[in-house]
C-alpha cells in the first residue's frame, strides 16, 4: 500500500475538502481523527496522539470531538461532501451502510501482514464485529478496528449489603434471579419513616441480561424474524419492568426525576447497577464505599447469565490521502501494546490484547478487586448489543420508543407484543436486514 500521494495531488485535495466543508482546515501534513467523548475520554485520546505525533516526527494529527448525539448526521454529512476524516469512530448502526458505500478501506490485508502486532493475540469476537462480507455482519473482511470491547457486568455496593446482612454475590458463579431479587428487596430502605425510599436495591436491569437469561431474543438465529412475541422475550422484559412497576426495588420515573440513578450510585443509595470499564475513573475518584463487579444472574432452570458487550470501531477512509499514517494511527489507538496499556491504566477499557488483558490488566491495584469478570464476559458472559447485525435500526429505535407504553403501566408485556411484532417485522425486511 502506498504511503502517500504527491505533493501536489495532496493540495489538490485540500482545496477541494476546503470548498466543500469550510469549517474543518486541513495540511498536507496532518491527519484528521474524528470521534466523541466525555472529558476524561477526551483528555485520554490528547495524550496519546501527542505521543503518536512524538514517535512519528512530521505527522500531526487534528482531534476533532463531536457530540455523540449528532455524530451520525456529521460524519453523514462530510461523507456527503467527499470530506471524510482520515480515521474516525465507526457506531455499529452505521458499519454496513459504510462498508457498502465503500468509505471504509479494508483493513485484513494489513492484519494478515502486519509485524507489528499479533492477530492471534486479539480478542476474537473484536475483529468479529468488524468483519462484513457484504451480505451478513460478523463475516468476511475487517473494515474498523475495535476501540474496544465494553462488558457490562453488574456492579454492587459492598458496603450497604454487609450493613443488610446480605453476602456478596461470587464474582466466578451468577446469582440465580430470586437470590439477586431478595437482595434488592434488603436493600430497599425507607430508613427515616416519611414514606420515600431512602436505599434502593437497584438500578435497573438491562433488559438484553433479563431476556436472554429467560431464553428469548429480539431477532431468530437465522436473523429473519423478529421474536419479541416468544415466550422467552414476554417473561425476561415482564421481569423488568416488575422490578420498578411491581416491586419497587428500583427508582420510578417520578423518584429518577428528583434524582438519576447515576448520582444515586454515586452517592450509595442503590445495591446494584451496570457499569462498563470506562466508569472505573469515575467510581475511583467519586465513590466512597466499597464495590465490585460480578455477572448479572440467571434464571435457575435455564441457567443463562448473559448480558451485553458494547464496541465501537475506529476506521480508516477509503479515500484518505494519507492512508498509511492513517492506519498507524488507527493501529496505535487500538492495537499498540504501548496504547492499550496507556488506556487500561486510565481506566478506559478493557486491553483488545488478550496477553495483556489476562496478564498486567488482572495486577491493577485499583477496584473492581474482581476486575476479571470483564475478561469473563467478553469470552463467556456477553453477546453483541441487539443493534449489532442490523442494517438498519429503524425497527429497534421504534422498539425503543414504543416501549414507553409499556414502562408506563399501560399495557402488559403479553398484550404489546402482540401488536408491535407485526409493526416491527416490516420495518426489519424494508430495512434491508434479512441476510441474502
Amino acid at each position: 500500500m502506498k504511503s502517500r500521494k504527491s505533493i501536489f495531488l495532496g493540495i489538490s485535495i485540500v482545496l477541494l475538502l476546503t470548498t466543500c466543508f469550510t469549517n474543518l482546515t486541513f495540511a498536507a501534513n496532518e491527519m484528521t481523527f474524528m470521534g466523541w467523548g466525555q472529558p476524561s475520554e477526551q483528555a485520554i485520546f490528547t495524550k496519546m496522539i501527542a505521543k503518536f505525533e512524538a514517535q512519528n516526527p512530521g505527522i500531526k494529527v487534528k482531534y476533532i470531538n463531536v457530540d455523540p448525539g449528532q455524530f451520525p448526521a456529521k460524519i453523514t454529512t462530510m461523507i456527503a461532501a467527499r470530506n471524510v476524516p482520515d480515521v474516525f469512530y465507526v457506531p455499529q448502526v452505521l458499519f454496513g451502510k459504510f462498508v457498502k458505500a465503500k468509505v471504509l478501506l479494508n483493513l485484513s490485508p494489513i492484519l494478515n501482514k502486519s509485524h507489528v502486532f499479533k492477530k492471534s493475540d486479539i480478542w476474537p469476537q473484536a475483529l468479529t464485529r468488524w468483519s462484513y462480507n457484504g451480505h451478513v455482519i460478523g463475516k468476511g473482511n475487517v473494515y474498523a478496528l475495535p476501540k474496544d470491547l465494553g462488558p457490562y457486568p453488574m456492579v454492587y455496593n459492598k458496603t450497604l449489603m454487609a450493613a443488610c446482612g446480605i453476602t456478596p454475590p461470587d464474582p466466578k458463579i451468577p446469582w440465580t434471579w430470586d437470590q439477586f431479587m431478595d437482595a434488592a428487596k434488603k436493600m430497599t430502605k425507607d430508613t427515616n419513616g416519611d414514606g420515600k425510599n431512602e436505599t434502593f436495591g437497584v438500578a435497573f436491569i438491562p433488559m438484553e441480561a433479563a431476556v436472554w437469561s429467560h431464553g428469548g431474543d429480539w431477532v431468530s438465529k437465522d436473523r429473519k424474524k423478529i421474536t419479541i412475541n416468544s415466550p422467552g422475550w414476554v417473561a425476561g422484559a415482564q421481569f423488568s419492568i416488575d422490578l420498578t412497576n411491581k416491586y419497587h426495588y428500583a427508582p420510578n420515573a417520578q423518584e429518577s426525576a428528583t434524582s438519576s440513578w447515576w448520582n444515586r450510585w454515586l452517592a450509595g443509595e442503590i445495591g446494584i447497577a451496570g457499569m462498563g470499564p470506562w466508569d472505573q475513573p469515575t467510581f475511583w475518584n467519586q465513590i466512597n464505599f466499597d464495590w465490585d463487579i460480578a455477572p448479572w444472574p440467571m434464571d435457575a432452570k435455564l441457567k443463562i447469565s448473559r448480558s451485553w458487550c458494547g464496541s465501537m470501531g475506529i476506521g480508516v477512509a477509503a479515500a484518505s490521502a494519507h492512508k498509511k499514517e492513517a492506519l498507524d494511527l488507527a493501529a496505535y489507538l487500538t492495537l499498540d501494546p504501548d496504547g492499550q496499556r496507556e488506556l487500561y491504566q486510565l481506566g478506559q477499557s478493557v486491553p483488545n490484547i488478550m496477553s495483556i488483558a489476562k496478564g498486567e490488566f488482572l495486577k491493577m491495584d485499583k477496584a473492581p478487586k474482581s476486575r476479571f469478570v470483564f475478561n469473563d464476559y467478553i469470552e463467556k458472559y456477553s453477546a453483541p448489543d441487539v443493534a449489532w447485525g442490523s442494517i438498519d435500526t429503524k425497527w429497534l429505535d421504534t422498539l425503543n420508543q414504543d416501549w414507553a407504553e409499556v414502562a408506563n403501566g399501560k399495557i402488559s408485556v403479553a398484550d404489546w407484543v402482540v401488536k408491535e411484532q407485526p409493526k416491527l417485522q416490516k420495518l426489519y425486511e424494508e430495512g434491508g436486514n434479512i441476510p441474502q
